[in-house]
């Protein structure tokens, strides 16, 4: 069943705030506020912080050209 407007604009909607929060992270841990003894897991954080943004921008362009 095809989606209306309202839907898809409301997936568009929760994958940009998914993309905020995933964007705040890693500026916060790229910002030098870890310690050097965590920095190890923090560029594994940012890793995975990168992929779930890249995945959030796929819904949001699949949420607009359905």
């Amino acid at each position: 069943m095809a989606k209306n407007l309202k839907q898809r604009m409301a997936e568009a909607a929760k994958a940009h705030s998914d993309l905020n929060i995933f964007y705040g992270v890693i500026a916060l841990l790229e910002g030098g506020t870890i310690s050097t003894e965590s920095d190890a897991t923090a560029q594994r954080i940012i890793g995975i912080c990168k992929s779930a943004s890249s995945k959030c921008l796929q819904r949001m362009d699949d949420a607009i050209t359905d």
